[in-house]
């Protein structure tokens, strides 16, 4: 073997070594892409069940129940309350938004992100809180939330919806226990 082919050899591995290197990289990429996005989920989901989780102390519940329905018989606390409710809500949203410009958060978890963005905005005082707070934001956010926000006045109030729901729910246990469940009002 002459220097010429152990030369060209060397090449050829050193080629193919390179070419591994690549490949090895390109999966480590892959998988911290996969992590990043499960981090992302953790802490949307996080964030949403925190959110929820305070809706059910009983000193804001009824804040939270009598201000998304837009009675205005409420004390300033509960209206800090529920100001800082919506805030919470909003950075979530604004947060998830901006994920989803940089492709972070996928098409699967936004759409799921703007159905129940659409379900808080059915609440005539999410929309007065937005109205409120939307200075705050970029212009892009901005006019995203606005077309949310325009479909979802058209539709039923929230206390309609908490009374459809409320009915829902009775229809759905009913028909898991097999029997009729009678509730006092």
């Amino acid at each position: 073997m002459n220097l010429s082919t152990l030369s060209a050899l060397s090449g050829i591995v050193s080629a193919v070594s390179v070419l591994i290197s690549l490949l090895l990289v390109k999966r480590q990429m892959r998988q911290s892409e996969i992590n990043q996005r499960a981090l992302i989920q953790q802490g949307r989901a996080g964030r949403s069940a925190d959110i929820v989780m305070r809706l059910l102390s009983s000193d804001f519940a009824d804040a939270y129940h009598n201000c998304m329905n837009g009675n205005t018989d409420i004390t300033e606390t509960q209206l800090v309350q529920f100001i800082g409710y919506c805030r919470a809500v909003f950075l979530g949203a604004e947060d998830s938004f901006l994920q989803h410009r940089e492709h972070l958060l996928d098409d699967l978890a936004f759409n799921s992100f703007k159905r129940s963005l659409h379900g808080v905005f059915v609440s005539p005082g999410m929309r007065a809180a937005w109205s409120i707070l939307r200075e705050w934001y970029d212009k892009e956010f901005v006019a995203f939330v606005d077309s949310i926000v325009k479909v979802a006045a058209d539709q039923p109030s929230a206390i309609q919806n908490a009374q459809w729901q409320y009915s829902r729910w009775k229809e759905a246990v009913s028909s898991e226990v097999g029997c009729k469940i009678k509730v006092a009002a």
